[in-house]
């Protein structure tokens, strides 16, 4: 298992902000394998929080890599689910981890999907407040994918939501999500949150979206997913 970087870039001059990291696996015999084979396995199992911590030493690794190489850092974001958020002391493990290998906690930005709001909320709700308390910015992913996007606005203190992809790809089939896209930037605008649009793939996608309001975009238009070794940390 490896991270994967792909670029989330500024609407304004389409420049790398930061990362979002992503879980591979690079079978010796298969090549690359998708996610959407190994990553079912591994919740069916209750492995994600293994995963998950995985993930973030290996992307506080990767970052201090390039921080001895007197590289400019840029923030990654990080995936975690609901259920590594039931695991003792996360929040302290996770600062532990990042002021332990000398990192600003300003470059670990947390993702919480949607979905993982649906379940019993209240120690959750405790944890992304210490997170944010500590400096740890944290993202609602996929937001628009279920029925409670606007009341989980309000409930929650998020730093940025990012809008479902599915969203961006079905921007020609009629005028809802032209007209919610911009409604949604300028609520979210409104409560102090940053927008990212995820799924962008053509050059009109981005011009749409980035009149609609949103700060920062991330797709293949820009990048897709990609292994970024010691000396790098800007994708070319």
């Amino acid at each position: 298992m490896t991270a994967y970087f792909q670029p989330i870039c500024s609407a304004k001059d389409g420049k790398t902000a930061s990362y979002e990291a992503l879980a591979r696996w690079q079978d010796p015999e298969k090549g690359l394998v998708s996610p959407a084979a190994f990553i079912p396995v591994i919740e069916k199992h209750h492995l994600t929080y293994y995963l998950d911590m995985y993930m973030l030493w290996k992307v506080v690794a990767k970052l201090r890599q390039w921080k001895k190489r007197g590289l400019d850092l840029k923030p990654v974001s990080v995936n975690l689910a609901h259920e590594d958020f039931e695991m003792p002391n996360l929040v302290e493990k996770i600062n532990n981890l990042v002021t332990g290998a000398g990192l600003s906690r300003s470059l670990i930005k947390i993702e919480i999907t949607e979905r993982d709001l649906s379940n019993d909320t209240s120690r959750l709700k405790e944890q992304i407040v210490q997170l944010r308390s500590y400096g740890f910015e944290v993202w609602m992913d996929d937001f628009g994918s279920g029925y409670s996007s606007l009341n989980a606005l309000n409930d929650y203190n998020f730093d940025l939501v990012k809008i479902d992809m599915v969203f961006v790809r079905h921007l020609d089939d009629g005028q809802l999500n032209r007209l919610l896209i911009p409604e949604i930037a300028k609520v979210a605008h409104k409560l102090g949150v940053k927008v990212l649009a995820e799924g962008v793939e053509t050059e009109e996608q981005r011009d749409f979206l980035r009149d609609a309001g949103c700060d920062l975009l991330q797709g293949f238009l820009f990048s897709k997913p990609v292994e970024l070794d010691e000396n790098q940390q800007v994708i070319s």
